[in-house]
């Protein structure tokens, strides 16, 4: 009677809950209602099984004391929120539950998106579901802003590949260009007129190449962030993670930040040579550029930006800065 694993985000539009036996729709409601809205974790056992799994960006909670901590923490935020779901749809033994509405009616400031899908590479594979996900999304969905991406982008380097050489940084460097295009062509087309994307996630994430903490991914960074904001459809972009160590932190979280010690971060390539020391909350590679981006004060429109850093990577007077700069 209870989900098997997980919840969506509160404030993204809507809770699909897995299912075993019936009344789906009456357990899937009160779990939002009586837990949710209203934090009556007495009821919690009867709703969410011991396994669950909740992200909350860089939070990450499991089992029923994970609801309680997940819930706690956005109604220390809401903490007069009221959620009383409005129709609720069921295919096999999920239910999906819309309660946007109610949302928006005690909330009339706030915005609301719900969770949109885009591929994680070219050629990646994608189920059934997923290559209909925003399409079934947005043919049911009303009173939402936006729809939310996690568009990573890949180096498209090989693991052997050096960014000591100026054409493998090159290409990394060009990358994001590439990787935008797909987004466009894909998550972003079907988006209703009005309808703006929020890009919750976003940063390199490459297995491959060892490319993570290097001033390339700074740089491809840098590249990738202006390809989103010269795109009028993207109304919010967040680089993930601000504090963390290897191999997404723009903030170093300890003096181990370059370490890939964790049993997440082990499943990146690492770049040869020595692990120096950090600052905590010093920044990294990541974060020196972003900070040089947010401080630039030449750059006429977003749009040309992007076009004069295309230009100069592809003249190849990028050159002089990678090879001071990039250190693998």
């Amino acid at each position: 009677m209870r989900p098997s694993s997980r919840t969506c985000h509160l404030l993204e539009g809507c809770i699909l809950l897995p299912m075993s036996t019936t009344p789906h729709r009456d357990l899937a409601r009160r779990a939002i209602e009586e837990v949710c809205a209203r934090g009556d974790f007495a009821n919690a056992p009867n709703f969410y099984s011991p396994d669950f799994h909740d992200h909350v960006n860089s939070l990450e909670y499991h089992g029923l004391d994970g609801v309680r901590k997940s819930v706690s923490l956005y109604r220390s935020v809401l903490p007069d929120l009221d959620i009383r779901v409005e129709e609720q749809v069921s295919d096999g033994d999920r239910v999906a539950s819309r309660w946007v509405a109610r949302l928006r009616a005690a909330f009339p400031g706030a915005q609301i998106a719900a969770v949109g899908f885009v591929p994680q590479s070219p050629g990646a594979r994608i189920s059934t579901r997923e290559r209909g996900w925003n399409a079934g999304v947005l043919s049911t969905l009303r009173d939402a802003d936006a729809l939310t991406f996690h568009p990573y982008f890949q180096s498209g380097l090989a693991g052997t590949a050096s960014l000591r050489s100026v054409r493998a940084a090159t290409a990394m460097l060009l990358a994001p260009a590439l990787r935008w295009g797909e987004v466009r062509a894909s998550a972003l087309a079907g988006l209703s007129p009005g309808m703006r994307a929020w890009l919750t996630e976003y940063n390199l994430f490459d297995r491959v190449a060892p490319a993570h903490t290097t001033w390339a991914q700074g740089l491809a960074l840098d590249a990738y962030s202006l390809e989103l904001a010269g795109d009028p459809r993207v109304a919010q972009a967040d680089v993930h993670a601000l504090v963390a160590s290897a191999p997404f932190g723009a903030l170093f979280a300890d003096r181990g930040g370059l370490g890939f010690g964790s049993d997440a971060s082990a499943a990146f390539n690492a770049p040869r040579g020595a692990r120096h020391s950090t600052m905590r909350f010093g920044r990294s590679a990541t974060g020196v550029a972003a900070a040089a981006l947010l401080a630039a004060e030449q750059v006429e429109s977003l749009s040309e930006g992007t076009a004069r850093v295309r230009q100069a990577i592809q003249n190849g007077k990028a050159r002089q800065v990678l090879e001071r700069l990039i250190i693998c």
